[in-house]
C-alpha cells in the first residue's frame, strides 16, 4: 500500500485530490538537483531543481493553509506540527551520521565548521550562515558537508512567517490572490535589483527567494478563491504543460553556474513549474509521464535523497588528494548509496513518524532530538572542532589563523569585490619625504606581498598599495565577473602617472582568470614606460596547492604523532604554477622588466618550502596560493636588493 505524501493527507483541500503528478514534478527536481551536484560536466543546469522544489513547497503548503482557513479548522499548532514530523526525522538523522562521519574525516577546522553548519541547520539559518561566510577567500562549496541546506533554511523560514500572514489577510477579508501577487512582485524586484551589485546576497535571502514560493501560493490560492478561473479545457492543459516542460528544459540547458541566478533567468524554472501544476493532473504529460509511477515513487523519497546526496559526495571530495572530482563510478555508486538510504530512510524513519497516532509525544522529541544535536554541534564548533583527537602539531596547523582583512587592508587599499576606486581614498598614505615610491598594483595576489615591502623596505621607500580582489593590474580589461575593474584600473595609472614612483611591481593570479594576460599586459607594460615609469618589476606565482596547505600538510601527517611536518614537499603541489612561471619569466625577457620568480625561491628538486620550521607554526601560505606574513616577507627579503 502506497503512503501518501503529508500533503495529501491534509485532505480533500477545497475539492482537490492527491495529485500524483506534483509527486512526479517533485522527482524532476531532486533529479536535477542530485545530477548537477553529482556530474556538473553534464547536467549544469540542474540547479534550477531548487527553484521547483520552491514552487511546489509555496502550491501546497497555501492550499492546506488556506484551503484550513476557508473551512475555519485551520490550527497553527496542527500545522506546525505536521511540519515538524515531516522535516525533522530526515533532517535528524543526516545531521547524526554527518558528525559522526565526520569525526573520522574531517580535520578539527573543517569539523568545527560542521559543528557550526549542523547548529544553523537546526536552526533553520543554514542560508544565512553561508550567505555570512562567502566571500573572495571563502573555502570551495564541495568541503560543506551541509551546504546544501540553504534551501531548507529558506523554505522554513517561510513556513515560520508564511501561515501568520495568510491568517492576518484572510481575517482582513484581503483579496488573496491581489495580497499575494503584490508580494510577490515586490519579491522579484528585489531580487533583479539586488543581484545586479551582490549576487550571493541574492542567491541567499529569503527576500530574494520568497517569490518563488509565493508563485506557487498565488495558484493555490487562485485554485481556491477563483476555481472557475482554472477549469481548463483539455487542450488548453495540454498546452500548458508542454509549455512548462519547455520552460523547465530551457532552464536545464542554459542557466549554469556561471549564470547571474537567480536573477531573471529564475522565471523560468518558476513559470516551468507553475504551469505545469496549473495544467492539473488532466493534462496528457502529467497524467502519463509526471504521475508515472518510477517519478512517483522518486518524488515520494525527494526529501531525505536531497538530503543525503550531497554531505556523501562531499566526504567523498575530502578523501581525495587533489581538488579532481571522484571518478564517475564513484560518483555514480554514491548517488546509488543515495537512493537507497533515502528508502530506507522514508520507510524506516520519516514515514512511522510522521504519520499514524501520539503525534503530540512525536513532536516532544522530535524537538528534544533537535535541540540535542544543536548542541552538539555548538559543542564542536566551540572546542575547535574536538582537535584531542589528534596531535598537537596537527591542531597546530588547522588553527592557523591569518587575518587577511587586516593584514590586506581590506575595504581600502585592498578593494571588495563591490568596491569601485573610491574606496582607496580611506588607504593609509605613507609619505615620508625624500623617500622613493614603490607602488604596489594588483589582485589579492598583490595585496599578499604588502607586509613583506613593508618589512623589509618599509624604512627606505614610501609603500602605495592599490590593489582590488579579481582585478588583475590591466588597463583596459573589462570583466563582467568585476565589472569595476576597468574604472578601478584606470584610476591606478593616473595616480602612478601623477606620482612617478620609482618601481611600479604588478603581481597578479595569472593563471587563474586571464587566459589572454600577454597582450593586456604588454599593453599596460608600454603605457607605464611613456607614463616616465622607469623601473617595472613582474612577480610571478608562488606555489599553488590542490587544497588549503594547513589541510595537505595535516593529512601528510595523519593522526601519528611521531610524524612530523616537513620544510618541504611536493604533495598537494600544482604543476601549472611552473608553466606559468616559465611563460612569465619568456615574457618579461622580451619586455625587458625585471622578473621575480616566488616559484624558483620556494622550490627546488625536493619540493617546496611550506615553513621555516617544523612546529607548524611558520607556514609560508595559508590557503591555496595567498602567503602568510612570514611568507611575504620571506620572499620579499630574497628578492634581488634595489
Amino acid at each position: 500500500m502506497r503512503v501518501l505524501s503529508d500533503e495529501a493527507r491534509a485532505g480533500h483541500v477545497a475539492g482537490s485530490k492527491y495529485r500524483a503528478d506534483i509527486d512526479g514534478l517533485r522527482a524532476i527536481a531532486v533529479l536535477l538537483v542530485v545530477g548537477f551536484h553529482a556530474f556538473p560536466e553534464w547536467i549544469g543546469g540542474g540547479l534550477i531543481g531548487v527553484d521547483i522544489f520552491f514552487v511546489i513547497s509555496g502550491f501546497l503548503i497555501s492550499t492546506i493553509i488556506i484551503g484550513g482557513l476557508e473551512r475555519k479548522t485551520f490550527s497553527f499548532l496542527v500545522f506546525y506540527s505536521r511540519r515538524i514530523r515531516r522535516i525533522f526525522p530526515a533532517l535528524l538523522l543526516v545531521l547524526a551520521a554527518s558528525f559522526a562521519i565526520g569525526w573520522f574525516l574531517l580535520l578539527p577546522d573543517s569539523y568545527a565548521l560542521l559543528g557550526e553548519h549542523i547548529a544553523g541547520a537546526v536552526g533553520f539559518a543554514s542560508n544565512f550562515i553561508l550567505w555570512s561566510e562567502s566571500g573572495y577567500f571563502d573555502g570551495a562549496s564541495i568541503t560543506k558537508p551541509l551546504l546544501h541546506l540553504w534551501s531548507l533554511g529558506i523554505e522554513e523560514q517561510f513556513y515560520l512567517a508564511w501561515p501568520l500572514l495568510l491568517w492576518l489577510a484572510w481575517s482582513r477579508k484581503l483579496n488573496l490572490p491581489i495580497f499575494i501577487l503584490s508580494l510577490a512582485v515586490v519579491s522579484f524586484v528585489l531580487n533583479v535589483v539586488i543581484i545586479r551589485g551582490d549576487v550571493i546576497a541574492a542567491f541567499y535571502a529569503p527576500y530574494t527567494r520568497a517569490w518563488e514560493l509565493l508563485v506557487g501560493a498565488l495558484f493555490a490560492s487562485l485554485a481556491i478563491e477563483k476555481p472557475r478561473l482554472l477549469e481548463l479545457a483539455s487542450a488548453t492543459g495540454n498546452l500548458l504543460s508542454v509549455l512548462g516542460a519547455i520552460l523547465l528544459l530551457t532552464g536545464a540547458l542554459f542557466i549554469n553556474r556561471d549564470s547571474a541566478f537567480p536573477g531573471w533567468w529564475a522565471l523560468l524554472p518558476v513559470f516551468g513549474a507553475a504551469l505545469l501544476i496549473l495544467a492539473s493532473d488532466r493534462s496528457w504529460l502529467n497524467r502519463h509521464i509526471l504521475a508515472h509511477p518510477v517519478l512517483v515513487w522518486i518524488g515520494l523519497v525527494s526529501y531525505p535523497l536531497y538530503l543525503w546526496h550531497w554531505p556523501l559526495l562531499s566526504f567523498a571530495q575530502s578523501l581525495q588528494d587533489d581538488n579532481t572530482p571522484p571518478s564517475i563510478g564513484v560518483r555514480a555508486t554514491i548517488v546509488l548509496c543515495s537512493v537507497i538510504l533515502a528508502w530506507l530512510t522514508y520507510r524506516f524513519i520519516e514515514a512511522p513518524l510522521r504519520f499514524g497516532s501520539r503525534n503530540g509525544p512525536k513532536v516532544a522529541a522530535l524537538v528534544g532530538a533537535m535541540i540535542a544535536v544543536g548542541m552538539l554541534g555548538l559543542i564542536c564548533n566551540q572546542q575547535s572542532g574536538l582537535g584531542f583527537r589528534f596531535p598537537q602539531v596537527v591542531r597546530n596547523l588547522t588553527a592557523h589563523s591569518f587575518d587577511y582583512a587586516a593584514i590586506y587592508r581590506e575595504g581600502s587599499c585592498f578593494l571588495l569585490p563591490n568596491q569601485d576606486a573610491g574606496g582607496f581614498a580611506t588607504c593609509p598614505a605613507q609619505e615620508a619625504p625624500g623617500r622613493p615610491t614603490l607602488f604596489l598594483w594588483g589582485d589579492s595576489h598583490a595585496a599578499h606581498f604588502y607586509p613583506g615591502y613593508l618589512a623589509v623596505l618599509g624604512d627606505n621607500f614610501n609603500i602605495v598599495q592599490r590593489t582590488a580582489s579579481l582585478c588583475p593590474p590591466f588597463l583596459g580589461l573589462t570583466m563582467t565577473e568585476r565589472p569595476q575593474c576597468k574604472s578601478v584600473n584606470d584610476h591606478v595609472f593616473d595616480e602612478i602617472a601623477a606620482l612617478r614612483p620609482a618601481v611600479v611591481v604588478l603581481s597578479a593570479a595569472w593563471w587563474h582568470q586571464y587566459p589572454f594576460w600577454q597582450g593586456h599586459l604588454a599593453d599596460t607594460i608600454e603605457r607605464l614606460r611613456r607614463a616616465g615609469v622607469l623601473r617595472i618589476d613582474l612577480i610571478g606565482p608562488a606555489p599553488a596547492w590542490y587544497a588549503k596547505l594547513p589541510h595537505i600538510l595535516s593529512k601528510a601527517i595523519g593522526i601519528d604523532p611521531g610524524h612530523r611536518v616537513p620544510l618541504r614537499t611536493t604533495k598537494g603541489l600544482d604543476p601549472k604554477v611552473f608553466a606559468m612561471d616559465k611563460a612569465l619569466r619568456d615574457f618579461a625577457a622580451r619586455t625587458s622588466v625585471n622578473y621575480l620568480s616566488p616559484a624558483t625561491i620556494l622550490c627546488n628538486d625536493e619540493g617546496c618550502l611550506v615553513q621555516l620550521d617544523d612546529s607548524g607554526k611558520t607556514l609560508m601560505q595559508w590557503d591555496y596560493d595567498h602567503l602568510t606574513v612570514t611568507g611575504s616577507r620571506y620572499l620579499v627579503s630574497k628578492f634581488p636588493p634595489y
